[in-house]
């Protein structure tokens, strides 16, 4: 219907004003880093994002869903767990015999790699890597003893040179 529809010839000069705004026009910009667990083993999380803050500096956003700064009080869980995963540029995925099973994890997984997050899965418990089933077993995996690989993986992925860390200490915690 002509009167709301336009459909005449229609021309368009992008200046350069115009481009410097783009990149502000886009969507939220993805960052962070998502730690998938199982409850049982909130303490592994909790070190490793202590430590990748440690790398990364206080501001980088590690997202752990039983911190509860990641989750405040009064927050619809599911919902902000789901922005999270949107959000995060990286997921670990901390596998063990326990959790490789649970859905959560693999749905968390899953989302990560449908939106093309690095999706690193992270073998804790004395995990073998060889002992992923797929798809998780597809993925190239990390040990969680081996916290310089997980820190380089995620410098890469984001293009930042991470702080130095002591890995004995870390072992120890």
């Amino acid at each position: 219907d002509d009167a709301f529809f336009f459909i005449a010839p229609f021309e368009v000069t992008i200046t350069d004003e115009g481009r410097s705004h783009w990149g502000r026009l886009q969507t939220k910009q993805r960052n962070g880093v998502f730690i998938s667990h199982i409850t049982e083993e909130r303490p592994v999380a909790l070190v490793l994002q202590r430590y990748l803050r440690l790398a990364f500096g206080d501001d980088f956003r590690v997202f752990v869903s039983s911190d509860a700064k990641s989750i405040g009080g009064g927050k619809k869980w599911y919902t902000h767990i789901i922005d999270n995963i949107k959000l995060s540029e990286i997921i670990l995925v901390l596998v063990s015999q326990e959790s490789k099973g649970r859905e959560w994890i693999n749905f968390e997984a899953g989302f990560g790699e449908g939106l093309e997050s690095l999706v690193i899965p992270v073998g804790v418990k004395n995990m073998g890597l060889g002992q992923l089933s797929f798809p998780l077993a597809g993925i190239q995996a990390r040990s969680i003893d081996i916290i310089g690989s997980i820190i380089d993986d995620i410098a890469d992925r984001i293009g930042v040179t991470p702080n130095a860390i002591d890995a004995r200490t870390y072992l120890a915690d």
